[in-house]
């Protein structure tokens, strides 16, 4: 696993964003592009994921299956404050980083990355967003999107 900051990182995100996400939505303005000062730094509130083009609904396990035999993967999270999240040790990795990882070092640290997760790989064709939410059943929420 790598975990990549700074430029890098924000190289990939910012690519997500330009493939995936509607900044014209008014919800991307108001909770995303607009960042508030935090105890640690500059975070935004919302969810990139209530912002996805082209998603659909699918199963944390039809997820799993699908980046199984994809070599690398990046993997990365909403850039949310400590002050709003209050889970003890929430952050294992900077909350701005980047991980690039394979699938199995992906199931080896699942239980160490944030709820909200999002999921890519260098073709940017494709993105998987595990989500935090779960359905009447208790099944969590998670979206697949496509360019």
């Amino acid at each position: 696993m790598e975990i990549l900051i700074e430029k890098e990182a924000n190289q990939i995100r910012e690519k997500y964003v330009s493939c995936f996400i509607n900044t014209n939505m008014d919800y991307y303005v108001d909770n995303i592009k607009k960042r508030i000062m935090c105890s640690d730094g500059m975070c935004y509130t919302g969810y990139l994921w209530d912002c996805l083009k082209n998603k659909y609904l699918v199963s944390e396990k039809e997820c799993i299956s699908y980046i199984e035999n994809i070599e690398n993967i990046y993997i990365f999270w909403d850039i949310h404050s400590q002050d709003r999240i209050f889970i003890p040790d929430y952050w294992k990795y900077p909350k701005d980083a980047v991980l690039k990882l394979r699938y199995k070092e992906f199931i080896e640290n699942i239980n160490n990355l944030p709820e909200d997760i999002y999921i890519v790989d260098d073709t940017f064709e494709w993105s998987i967003a595990l989500t935090h939410e779960t359905d009447a059943q208790q099944n969590r929420y998670c979206l697949f999107a496509y360019v």
